[in-house]
């Protein structure tokens, strides 16, 4: 007599197996986009944190590459020596020569050496509103055919003035204390519609010196040469 067939062991059905393949393509994807994630907002954290330290210097001491740009070249009178340095003041590179640095950037010229070495700030207050001032200038600076911005040691306090390759002057702003009448976008566009209506800040009859700063509008006066 036959003996009956043992019956075939058990198996998942199809849609089983296609439901698990399915959760663990499902999980493998997940953790993908989640790293992925985690990575960028920890790389966007560390960027912005290296523009605010800047993030100079390595093991050599020079400074390295970082999200800050230059703003400005400053050139030290007492020391003949020129600097290259960011809107918040902070030095690139430098001492060079004169000659050097001959970048498309705006020039300060000023009486007051560095405090700091490379990638450390140039802690003087002059210094950094006159850096300030330059970077806020670096759009204009041609069409006000401006050369340098003068740190100017004046009497009792010290001014900052804008000085043309034509010769006239702007005296933009002084430390002696006093509150200004104006902000530095009204002082910018009163000597860019000088500009627009008279051809350039040494013209008809320039040199001239001029004020922007008071309530009632530009002032202009003759300079002799």
């Amino acid at each position: 007599m036959a003996q009956p067939s043992a019956p075939p062991p058990s198996s998942a059905p199809p849609s089983l197996w296609r439901l698990v393949a399915s959760w663990v393509f499902f999980v493998l994807v997940f953790s993908a986009v989640v790293y992925l994630v985690v990575q960028a907002i920890l790389y966007s954290k560390e960027k912005r944190q290296a523009g605010r330290t800047g993030a100079f210097g390595n093991d050599s001491g020079k400074a390295i590459a970082t999200s800050r740009q230059p703003a400005a070249v400053i050139e030290v009178q007492e020391q003949n020596k020129r600097y290259l340095v960011d809107a918040e003041g902070v030095v690139f590179s430098g001492p060079e020569e004169p000659g050097s640095l001959l970048l498309d950037l705006p020039l300060i010229v000023s009486p007051f050496p560095p405090q700091g070495q490379t990638g450390e700030s140039w802690d003087v207050a002059e210094v950094k509103t006159a850096v300030s001032v330059a970077d806020f200038l670096q759009n204009d600076w041609s069409t006000l055919g401006l050369k340098q911005i003068r740190i100017e040691v004046s009497g009792l306090f010290t001014e900052i003035r804008l000085i043309t390759t034509g010769g006239s002057e702007v005296l933009w702003c002084d430390f002696s204390g006093r509150p200004e009448a104006t902000t530095p976008e009204e002082k910018r566009l009163r000597l860019v519609n000088y500009v627009r209506e008279f051809g350039s800040l040494d013209a008809p009859a320039g040199p001239y010196l001029f004020d922007p700063r008071p309530a009632e509008g530009l002032l202009r006066t003759r300079r002799s040469r």
